[in-house]
């Protein structure tokens, strides 16, 4: 008798974004893209930093960084899964710069490990 096997097919995601395409930020780490399907949105998790929540210190001047930070010029987005909350979960850079980097150095974020 044959076993079936059954494969985990990791299927990541890299794309360029440009800034007019990003809909509303919603926290230093979180931010919504216009997307081509349905929903015709989705939403990214920033990976490797942690930012303030709506109502916690920081939370204005977090989600303001971010939302300059995008605005800049196209970024590249590389996600190879979602969270509970189906957010994908992303690398996001421009010119090799990390936007979790940026948020950590500025003093917006801290160091986020797992997801």
């Amino acid at each position: 008798m044959m076993a079936l096997a059954r494969f985990l097919v990791l299927a990541c995601l890299i794309v360029q974004i440009p800034p007019e395409q990003v809909l509303r930020v919603i926290d230093g780490d979180t931010f919504i893209v216009m997307d081509f399907d349905v929903p015709p949105e989705t939403r990214i998790r920033v990976l490797g930093v942690d930012t303030p929540e709506r109502g916690q210190p920081g939370y204005a001047e977090a989600a303001a960084f971010t939302r300059e930070w995008l605005a800049r010029g196209p970024f590249t987005v590389t996600t190879c899964e979602r969270d509970s909350l189906l957010r994908r979960l992303g690398k996001i850079e421009r010119n090799g710069v990390g936007l979790h980097t940026a948020l950590i150095e500025s003093g917006h974020g801290v160091v986020r490990t797992g997801r």
